[in-house]
């Protein structure tokens, strides 16, 4: 099992898992910000990608709200998804809550002696937690926003109030019955008003959540499918077999995809392969979404394997070297590195990589590739380039 290895540095605390596994789990740190708009100290639970002590890259940023519920689960989840390629890696700042209704309810209602600080709320994580982060942490600019319950709620008032503020919003399970369903008709006048959005928004629920939740939203959705905002990616479903609280980790799992869906090969690409368009779609990811950002490994694999056998070694050369960069502990991806060097007739090229991928293949759990890679380099010594 790969255990989570990333921590923030500068933590004052160590947020732990239960004790009997706290020294194979500890992988988020715990730290605190003093907020002038909230008149409080806030609690952030920060995760940072695998190599960030090593690396000097930028990574997105999500921000996740009632952090005390939701980091074990999203946190995994993000390594998943990150590990499978399907998004890139990014920092999580998981923000505990201290009073949810009053943070993220956008109204005040009579029967509620603290509600309606929604704005109060974005404003401290526009002019306090975000600049914060931004200026401990190399970030990258995107961000994302996810919360669940009153914090879906938070994050659809905030498409609708500061679209500009955030890249990508999961609102999962929403309370969009607070305050007679109030969220609804503003959301008609904000959607049919605003001229262009530039971002992505999921909406998602879990098919067995109760009375007050899936009916509510299911209107929210009539009206943004009504009015179809300009620019704004969205998407709305229900998870069948789920409730309000077992749907919380699907819902960020393909909250994440949706947001990231644009890494995947387009379609059209596949169909009708071309080289360089699969490499300017590849850098496209990474000029959106920081340096870390790559496609599945698998698809390079494909693609230069096909590449090899149409003989265009060239751009199979292209393509691995693309792959080592993005993955470059696993011996096979040097392998195929070598099968292209050696296949375009550069022999010692090939026999560099055949070594790497003998040092890397060494090291499997219960098997050894490097015996069968010291064999291919010494056929290749007197190989003519």
């Amino acid at each position: 099992m790969r255990i989570f290895k990333h921590v923030a540095i500068i933590a004052m605390s160590i947020w732990l898992i239960p004790e009997a596994h706290a020294d194979d789990l500890t992988f988020a740190q715990q730290t605190q910000i003093r907020s002038e708009t909230l008149e409080e100290d806030r609690t952030l639970l920060v995760v940072l990608p695998e190599g960030y002590e090593e690396d000097n890259l930028q990574y997105p940023v999500l921000y996740l709200l009632d952090a005390e519920d939701n980091i074990l689960h999203t946190a995994g989840t993000v390594d998943q998804l990150t590990t499978s390629g399907i998004v890139p890696p990014m920092i999580i700042i998981g923000i505990v809550s201290t009073n949810r209704e009053r943070d993220f309810t956008p109204t005040e209602i009579e029967t509620s002696q603290n509600s309606g600080g929604a704005d109060r709320f974005l404003d401290f994580l526009d002019s306090e937690l975000i600049p914060h982060v931004e200026q401990s942490y190399r970030t990258y600019p995107f961000r994302i926003l996810s919360g669940h319950s009153f914090g879906g709620l938070l994050t659809a008032y905030t498409q609708m109030e500061r679209p500009e503020l955030f890249d990508g919003l999961i609102s999962g399970s929403p309370s969009m019955w607070w305050d007679g369903e109030i969220m609804i008709s503003w959301a008609q006048s904000t959607f049919s008003s605003t001229e262009n959005f530039d971002n992505s928004i999921y909406f998602g629920i879990g098919a067995e959540d109760g009375y007050g939740m899936r009916q509510e939203l299911q209107r929210f959705i009539d009206v943004v499918e009504s009015t179809n905002p300009d620019g704004l990616d969205w998407m709305h479903e229900e998870i069948a077999r789920e409730d309000h609280m077992s749907a919380r980790l699907l819902l960020v799992y393909n909250g994440l995809r949706h947001i990231f869906a644009d890494i995947r090969v387009p379609d059209e690409l596949r169909a009708n392969f071309n080289t360089a368009a699969f490499m300017a779609h590849d850098m496209s990811i990474v000029e959106k979404y920081g340096p870390a950002a790559k496609q599945q490994e698998l698809i390079y694999h494909m693609v230069a394997d096909l590449l090899i056998r149409r003989e265009q070694y060239d751009d199979a050369i292209t393509v691995s070297e693309r792959l080592i960069e993005a993955y470059p502990s696993y011996h096979l991806n040097f392998s195929l590195l070598a099968q292209a060097y050696e296949a375009n007739g550069n022999c010692s090229r090939a026999i560099g990589a055949l070594e790497t991928a003998a040092l890397l293949g060494g090291t499997d759990v219960g098997s050894s590739h490097a015996a069968g890679y010291r064999e291919q380099i010494e056929t290749l010594q007197n190989c003519e380039e």
